[in-house]
């Protein structure tokens, strides 16, 4: 917390109250970012925007968007009140779409 306080005529500044550096956790940190548009890709690490994303491989490849995998865990949630199970989105950016696919082919 900052003090901004005018003596004999001079605005002076002086540091009153700090905390510790705050870093969120990664999930919270992805959350807030999505709620902005942009999402981390699952390979790279990179953000990209959310407004381009496809859940179409094909699309994804042919058009350089953001692919989108669900996830659904095949284990019970413990301690939860949700009935449901928990659906975990993973985002591919397209260079790394591009770089998976290019490193099937050569496989075939």
């Amino acid at each position: 917390m900052l003090e901004i306080r005018k003596l004999d005529g001079v605005w002076r500044c002086s540091e009153v109250l700090t905390s510790a550096n705050h870093t969120p956790h990664g999930h919270q940190m992805e959350t807030l970012l999505r709620g902005l548009g942009l999402v981390r890709c699952s390979f790279c690490g990179i953000f990209v925007d959310l407004s381009n994303v496809s859940t179409s491989w094909s699309e994804a490849l042919e058009k350089d968007k953001v692919y989108l995998i669900w996830r659904e865990p095949n284990r019970k949630l413990l301690f939860s009140r949700r009935k449901k199970g928990d659906r975990r989105r993973l985002y591919i950016c397209a260079d790394c779409v591009k770089d998976l696919w290019e490193g099937l082919a050569l496989k075939e």
